[in-house]
């Protein structure tokens, strides 16, 4: 093999290289983006659950302190979260969370009277649980992003002057928050 030749293919198995390094470069900055974007979403995700478990705080405290807001019956949890917008707007109550950018609507469905469950108890009576589920359909202002809807499940005190009949083993609970979830 003459020498130009040697170099001819020294410079080929040069440039494949370069080729290699680059591909791979890119791959590299590729595969950054992917997990910025990963990163971007869970972190919106993480704030959109911090925003909606602030949220259902707020509207708890309210609910506690009088009677149930936007009562409706009983829904299917599945059928609550394919509800299309309008339902919420004719059905439910509505507020929205300027500093956050957030409109929601929310209903309250009542969950019944647990005789077992006891709150407290004084010489004048017990306090039973009263269950609730409040289900807040929101979305953010000015985003065509799908809507999220939230549940959680509050107990609300119920005076009663005679223990009611229990069937089953009383047990003692806490009124307010039970639980939060995403539907």
């Amino acid at each position: 093999m003459s020498a130009s030749a040697i170099k001819g293919f020294i410079l080929l198995v040069v440039l494949l290289l370069m080729q290699m390094i680059a591909l791979f470069g890119l791959f590299g900055l590729w595969y950054a983006s992917q997990n910025l974007k990963s990163s971007g979403s869970l972190w919106k995700r993480e704030m959109e659950t911090q925003v909606m478990a602030q949220l259902s705080r707020k509207l708890e405290k309210r609910f506690l302190l009088g009677a149930p807001p936007c009562l409706i019956q009983r829904v299917e949890p599945s059928k609550l979260a394919k509800m299309p917008e309008s339902w919420w707007l004719h059905t439910g109550c509505s507020g929205n969370l300027n500093e956050n950018g957030y409109y929601y609507y929310y209903v309250t469905e009542s969950l019944g009277v647990d005789n077992c469950a006891l709150v407290s108890k004084s010489d004048q009576g017990v306090m039973i649980a009263d269950y609730y589920r409040l289900t807040i359909y929101g979305r953010r202002l000015h985003e065509s992003q799908a809507a999220f809807v939230w549940q959680s499940t509050v107990i609300k005190p119920l005076y009663v002057a005679l223990p009611p009949v229990c069937h089953g083993i009383t047990h003692r609970v806490v009124a307010g928050h039970q639980m939060l979830r995403e539907l």
